[in-house]
Order: structure tokens, then sequence, then C-alpha cells
């Protein structure tokens, strides 16, 4: 007899406007004893949500470890395509051997679910907040690695579509993991696309890809990882690029305003065309080469003194 747990968690619907409604749901799972095991996975806390899915942190009570949960949301798996899609992430993430792309250990059909690896780390949507700007030393290193490891992804054919800032965690050793590639499209191969799900985030969305979801490419992704860049850069939400290359002044030197310009061009056939290219760029920028992929973050308790008058957070 199937082991009963019930879950609580959470389902947030996108509207065009950008506004996110919330709601808790009591949801009743059925694990398959052959599948899990009794009491396999026990929930500890809600780590995110979004339009399809929330993830959980859980300890994983067979390996004796912690793991991040992914829940597909009632709504989601309503849609015909949802479980093909969560297949596809899987097969096509397992063949990718990369440290900084979100590890996928295992799925689970009834009911729809994904084990990951648990990423103890700050969201980069979280930084500016945290450490102020980011400068330009820790800009370029942290656009190599994303670059280098999205390029590696794109020869697999694999295009991310919803690249931000609070989908790239810093893990404690100060080094970025790529998280969430549930909008990933395969090049190459059958688009799936859920209906009525918007693809990709407002305001890191390249322009051709919310027109037609369907034809984003490799460039898409260069699109959002510049626009991510210049969040960093001036501490602004995802305005538009021309706003956001106007706001960088002397924050960054003109040859890396160059690149993240060529970066974000509206027009796709003008922009940079592939991660490869954008990583070539970023590497003729004159700063001290990376011994390693970590970041060599600075580890502040409180935000630099220049925000917490802003932020009304007395300092310590």
């Amino acid at each position: 007899m199937a082991n009963r747990l019930v879950f609580i968690y959470s389902v947030s619907y996108q509207f065009m406007s950008n506004t996110q409604h919330r709601k808790n749901i009591f949801y009743d799972m059925r694990f398959p004893m052959f599948t899990l095991g009794k009491d396999r996975f026990s929930l500890i806390k809600e780590l995110g949500y979004g339009a399809t899915a929330s993830v959980h942190l859980a300890t994983d009570h067979l390996l004796e470890k912690q793991c991040a949960i992914k829940i597909l949301s009632p709504t989601y798996m309503q849609s015909s395509n949802a479980l093909l899609r969560m297949k596809r992430e899987f097969q096509a993430l397992s063949t990718l051997a990369d440290p900084h792309i979100i590890h996928i250990q295992e799925i689970f059909e009834n009911p729809p679910f994904i084990i990951m690896d648990f990423i103890d780390g700050q969201g980069l949507d979280q930084w500016n907040v945290t450490y102020g700007l980011m400068p330009e030393a820790l800009l370029i290193r942290l656009g190599l690695v994303l670059s280098k490891t999205l390029a590696k992804a794109h020869k697999q054919g694999l295009i991310h579509r919803d690249i931000k800032p609070s989908n790239i965690l810093i893990k404690p050793d100060d080094n970025p993991v790529i998280v969430d590639f549930g909008m990933m499209r395969v090049e190459h191969g059958v688009v799936i696309t859920a209906t009525g799900i918007a693809i990709g985030t407002m305001g890191y969305i390249a322009p051709e890809q919310l027109n037609n979801a369907k034809m984003a490419d490799q460039r898409c992704d260069v699109f959002s990882l510049g626009i991510t860049l210049l969040c960093l850069a001036t501490g602004l939400p995802p305005i538009s690029s021309t706003k956001l290359l106007e706001s960088c002044g002397d924050k960054i030197s003109p040859q890396l305003l160059t690149i993240l310009m060529r970066a974000t061009l509206v027009d796709p056939n003008v922009r940079t065309a592939s991660m490869e290219i954008l990583y070539k760029q970023l590497s003729r920028v004159p700063q001290p080469k990376p011994t390693s992929a970590k970041l060599y973050i600075p580890r502040k308790k409180t935000p630099p003194v220049h925000l917490q008058k802003t932020l009304s957070i007395p300092p310590r």
C-alpha cells in the first residue's frame, strides 16, 4: 500500500502585469513504495516558487543527505506536455557534467517532482542589497564563468531562456551555479512549450523571445546575461537596456560598456551572436586573469554604509 504524505507547497500565477498572486495548497501525494520507500523524504522549508513549481529543502533519509525537491504545480501538470518537459529537462542536463550547472539526481512521475543537489548559496538577486554595486573585476570574472558554461550548454543544443540573477547561486566556495532549466529549449529537436506559461522573466527576456518563445536561440541567453551583468553593475532593476547602459556612468570601463551594449542590442541580428564570442570579448578586457572559476566574493554581514540609510539598517 502506498505511503501517504501531505505536502504544503506554493503555486504562483504570473500575469501580464508581472504581479504574482500566491496561495498555499495542501496537496495529497501518494508515493509508490517500490519507488520511494517509506518516509524517504522530509521537507524542511520552501526555498522558492514560480509559475510552474515550488522548490523545497528536504532530507533524503535513504542517502542521508540534504537535497532540493522541485514539485510541479497541479495547474502546470494539467498541460499534456508537462511530464514530457520534465523528462526532457532531466535527460538534457544529464548530458552536461559541469560544476556550474545544477545537478539533477533523479525524477519521479507519480507524483511529479525532481530531486536536485541542494546549493547552500545566495542568489545574485541579493548581491546589490548585501554588498553594494558589483565591481568591474568581479563582473568580468562572473561573465567569463557564466558565458563559458552557457557556451558548453549551447553546444549541446540547450538554451536556458531564463537567465537572471535569482537563477544564479553563489556557493560558499564562491563558485556560481546556474539553476532552473525548467524553461529550457532543446535546439534541433522537438520544441515543447507549455500553453499559457510565460517563457522567461520580464526585463531579462530578449524582445524576440517575448514575441515568439519558440524562436528563442542562444542569442536570447546572451541578451539575458548582458542585462544581468548591467543590473549588478548599476544596482537597478531590469529596466530597458538603454537606461541601464546610461546609468553605468563611470562604474565600468568603456571597453566593458561596449561589450555589454552589443550583448543587449534589441535586434538579434546585430547582437553578439554567441556565448563563445562574448567570452572572448570579456577575456580581452584588461583585468587580472582568474586562476579558477571562483569569484572571491567579500563576505560582509551588513550592507555597505551607503546602503544602510536607504535600507534603514543600523550599522553594527
